[in-house]
């Protein structure tokens, strides 16, 4: 297991070269979280190669793994869907926990995590 998880490490750090590109934009309606043009190409193949390599091995859950993260590329959240909100302020991390599979992290900069909290605890009621 230590030597997988080294490998898809490996992987992962190759694919995505370290980082994980994301468009969050906060509206009036919800939030909308979405990985970039480029990431999302890369998390789409990712997911088809999981698919297929589950097929093959015979792991339907290493095949519903890779379905389950290729529906991961874009998330909206309506307000009024927001169950639960975590703040966490030392990291500037906001967790928004909405219906089935609508949970988002919220990683913001010193200069507008408090400015993105108070949205939010404007719009979740």
């Amino acid at each position: 297991v230590g030597s997988l998880l080294i490998l898809t490490f490996i992987i992962v750090m190759i694919v995505f070269k370290g980082t994980y590109d994301l468009h969050i934009e906060i509206s009036d309606a919800g939030i909308k979280y979405k990985n970039q043009n480029k990431q999302a190409d890369r998390v789409r193949k990712m997911s088809f190669l999981a698919v297929i390599l589950g097929f093959f091995a015979k792991s339907p859950t290493a095949a519903g793994a890779g379905l389950l993260s290729a529906g991961r590329i874009e998330i909206f959240v309506k307000w009024t869907d927001i169950r639960n909100v975590k703040y966490i302020g030392r990291q500037r991390t906001i967790m928004v926990k909405g219906g089935f599979s609508q949970n988002i992290a919220l990683f913001c900069l010193e200069d507008n995590y408090e400015s993105v909290k108070k949205i939010i605890e404007t719009n979740v009621k």
